[in-house]
């Protein structure tokens, strides 16, 4: 591995970032303009490239599944499990980058969410709710569906290392309507 001195390292890591924006960029054009199914299956491919082709957290991964499932599971169970994750997660990408294309009433009609009741009462009494997510399924998806069910969305946000990337991902959250409060800032918002 190359060793870079420290002023060697800012352009390293700005080269780095433009790359990764490009690339960000090149990939997701083609996917926010295709037909919906077809991006979702390329979403799916992605998913398996990140995990069988570049093995990104791979062992991270099983090693979590491992420690979640314990003993009840084998290898080729953990494997299979893993690989449906990374296939979700192409399909959140996928889904995340449409935002900019997809119309809030598109998302709203593919979208199911239950129950409702909880909201009513909150409505009525001009009060907000506070919806705590896990990074499980599109939790970007679930904010511009709450948003399209009347008043504001707001969502909690860290920033990501790649200034570009973050720029690009902030706009799409905004397109999408969600009101972004910085992670350093949370609780006083």
């Amino acid at each position: 591995m190359a060793h870079y001195s420290r002023e060697q390292r800012p352009e390293r890591t700005r080269n780095r970032h433009a790359i990764e924006y490009g690339v960000l960029r090149a990939v997701a054009l083609p996917l926010t303009w295709l037909p919906l199914g077809v991006s979702l299956w390329m979403g799916r491919r992605l998913g398996d490239f990140a995990s069988g082709g570049l093995r990104m957290r791979w062992r991270v991964t099983l090693e979590n599944l491992r420690a979640a499932l314990g003993a009840e599971r084998d290898a080729t169970e953990l494997a299979r499990i893993a690989r449906s994750a990374y296939q979700s997660a192409g399909m959140t990408f996928v889904e995340f980058l449409r935002f900019g294309r997809d119309r809030r009433a598109g998302l709203m009609e593919r979208t199911a969410i239950g129950p409702l009741a909880v909201l009513e009462p909150a409505a009525a009494g001009g009060r907000g709710i506070i919806y705590l997510t896990s990074h499980t399924g599109n939790w970007e998806l679930c904010g511009v569906v709450m948003g399209g069910l009347g008043g504001s969305v707001e969502g909690v946000v860290g920033d990501q290392k790649n200034l570009w990337v973050d720029g690009y991902v902030k706009r799409l959250r905004a397109r999408a309507g969600v009101q972004q409060i910085p992670i350093g800032s949370a609780l006083r918002e």
